[in-house]
């Protein structure tokens, strides 16, 4: 069967957000595509761990006001070319000339930190292969990984502190952390997705040896414990329900989703959620005691 907005509404509906919630198999996907940018453009700085507070306090402050076209995210990983694990603070513009590219760009510049920065690349050409590549270095092939986020909610004065450790005390070299900008929020459309905030963050913890599972996951578990306070909740697609389960969705979203399983499915042959409680699924535990 095909499901669109006006065939099989409601499986189009839980297509967009239910993630293995969804009650069935999808084998084709009907796109609509976009022009592709003529002139990508980006902006890295790389900063002193010791300016993580102060630079990510700023961030917050101006996230919004950065041109829409721009992918912004703030990372702490081992930059290529360096030895040492840095703050890298990343814009991504997606325009169709240098003189756009540069204009997009340009509020980063305005950092509070700017002169004690590593490396400044100002509003200099790149392509999509080689962001891809970098993505690729990041998540290297082969390795154990445990991974875990949350869409953060607060001013930058109750968020910040929250985030510091995260940032400069990883259990190995390979770990990184990634705050990404969602803002300026859009209202979205009419779907199973439909939990956001303007922070998005999540930590990729990496590591080789077996022997080190144990310490690098209570790593990855004590750093989101630590932002419970400002969590709204979690992304779908970067959770492990195993082992850490928050609310993903709207209530009412959440319940128009298990009456669309329990309909399309009555039999429960799609299993869903991976979960060790699926009595715990889509709620903040320590709201439970609020």
């Amino acid at each position: 069967m095909r499901a669109h907005a006006e065939e099989n509404p409601d499986l189009y509906w839980a297509a967009r957000g239910a993630g293995p919630g969804f009650p069935g198999v999808v084998t084709r996907f009907y796109l609509q595509t976009r022009p592709l940018p003529k002139a990508l453009t980006q902006t890295t700085h790389v900063y002193p761990l010791d300016c993580t507070a102060e630079v990510l306090a700023w961030l917050q402050e101006v996230h919004a006001q950065v041109d829409p076209r721009v992918e912004l995210v703030a990372l702490s990983l081992v930059p290529p070319g360096f030895s040492q694990r840095a703050l890298v603070v990343h814009g991504l513009a997606m325009v169709d000339s240098p003189a756009e590219g540069r204009e997009a760009l340009a509020l980063l510049e305005t950092s509070p930190a700017l002169e004690k920065a590593l490396l400044r690349q100002v509003a200099e050409p790149t392509s999509f292969e080689d962001e891809r590549r970098e993505q690729l270095r990041q998540n290297p092939e082969g390795a154990r990984y445990a991974v875990d986020n949350a869409w953060l909610q607060g001013p930058p004065e109750a968020v910040v502190p929250r985030l510091v450790e995260a940032f400069t005390t990883p259990p190995t070299p390979e770990t990184f952390a990634l705050w990404f900008s969602m803002a300026p929020l859009r209202p979205l459309p009419d779907m199973a997705l439909s939990l956001q905030s303007e922070i998005y963050f999540a930590l990729y913890t990496i590591w080789r040896d077996p022997t080190d599972d144990e310490r690098c996951r209570g790593w990855l578990a004590q750093q989101m414990r630590r932002l419970e306070p400002v969590t709204l909740g979690q992304y779908l697609g970067d959770s492990d329900f195993t082992t850490r389960s928050l609310r993903f969705m709207r209530e009412e979203n959440w319940a128009r989703l298990q009456a669309i399983r329990a309909r399309r499915d009555p039999l429960g042959l799609f299993v869903g959620y991976l979960t060790n409680d699926e009595r715990r699924l889509n709620r903040n535990p320590w709201e439970d005691h609020a």
